[in-house]
C-alpha cells in the first residue's frame, strides 16, 4: 500500500515543465508588483527546470538576463559531469621509467670476432706436404697466399718453393671460401704454372683443395687442407700430385 501511494504521488506530481511555466507566471506577476528579486529568483529556477520554455516577445531585459544565467549555470554543470565522466573511463598508462643500466656487453666470442683478423684477413703462410705419382717421390713446399674477401669467395694467388729431389717454384691465382663463421668448410682452386725440376721446365697446373677446414681462432684462422690433388703438364706426360697441408691466416 505505501508503494502505491508513492506511486500515485509521483502520476499527481506536475512535471519539471509544468512547474517551470508556474514559475514562469509568478515571476511575471511579481515583476509587474514591481518585487523584481523574487521575480528574478523564479525566472532563473524556471529556466533551470525548462531551458526551452519561451519569453514573451515583450519580455523585460531582466527576465533576458535570468535566463542566461540560469543557461550558463546549466552548461557549466554538463562541462564538469562531462569531465569528470571521462576521468572516470579514462586510464593513465604507466610511462617507462628511465633506465640507469649499462647496455648489454657483446660476448667474449663476438668481441674477438669483431676486431677482425691481424692482418685483415689478407695473408696466409703455411706449408704442405706433396706425392708425384708417376715419379714416386715426394716432398714439402712452403707457402704463402694472399687475397681479399668478394662476398663469399676470397680472390687471389699463392706462391711456395717445392722441396723434395729437387727443387722447383710455383705460382699461382687462387680462388677459395670465405666465410665469417668460427668453423667452415674450405674448398680452392688453383690455376698457375710450376719451374723448376731436374730439366728445369715450366709446367701448368691446376688444383683443386676440395676437402678442408677453416677454424677461427682470435684474430687469427687455421686452414687445414685435408686432400687437395694437383694435376701437372710436363709438355710430355700429364703428373698427378695429391698434397696436405696446414696454414695460417692473419
Amino acid at each position: 500500500m505505501p508503494f502505491a501511494l508513492f506511486l500515485l504521488s509521483l502520476a499527481a506530481a506536475p512535471t519539471p515543465a509544468a512547474q517551470a511555466r508556474e514559475l514562469l507566471t509568478a515571476a511575471e506577476a511579481h515583476a509587474a508588483a514591481g518585487d523584481l528579486a523574487t521575480a528574478e529568483a523564479e525566472w532563473q529556477r524556471a529556466f533551470t527546470l525548462d531551458p526551452e520554455l519561451p519569453l514573451a516577445p515583450d519580455a523585460t531585459e531582466a527576465a533576458r538576463a535570468a535566463r542566461e544565467r540560469a543557461l550558463a549555470a546549466l552548461r557549466a554543470r554538463l562541462d564538469e559531469a562531462a569531465a569528470r565522466a571521462a576521468a572516470a573511463y579514462t586510464v593513465a598508462l604507466p610511462q617507462p621509467e628511465p633506465s640507469d643500466a649499462a647496455p648489454p656487453r657483446p660476448t667474449a666470442l663476438a668481441a674477438e670476432r669483431d676486431k677482425g683478423y691481424l692482418a685483415g684477413g689478407r695473408l696466409t703462410f703455411g706449408g704442405y706436404a706433396f706425392f708425384v705419382i708417376a715419379e714416386n717421390a715426394w716432398g714439402v713446399a712452403p707457402e704463402l697466399a694472399f687475397g681479399v674477401n668478394v662476398g663469399p669467395l676470397r680472390i687471389g694467388g699463392a706462391t711456395s718453393l717445392l722441396l723434395g729431389n729437387s727443387l722447383a717454384w710455383t705460382l699461382a691465382a687462387r680462388v677459395s671460401t670465405a666465410s665469417k663463421g668460427w668453423v667452415a668448410y674450405l674448398a680452392a682452386a688453383d690455376l698457375g704454372v710450376l719451374y723448376g725440376g731436374a730439366r728445369g721446365i715450366f709446367a701448368p697446373f691446376i688444383t683443386a683443395h676440395g676437402l678442408g677446414l677453416r677454424a677461427r681462432a682470435g684474430r687469427v684462422a687455421f686452414e687445414f687442407r685435408i686432400l687437395s690433388l694437383s694435376v701437372l703438364w710436363t709438355g710430355a706426360a700429364v703428373r698427378f700430385m695429391p698434397q696436405t697441408g696446414l696454414s695460417l691466416q692473419l
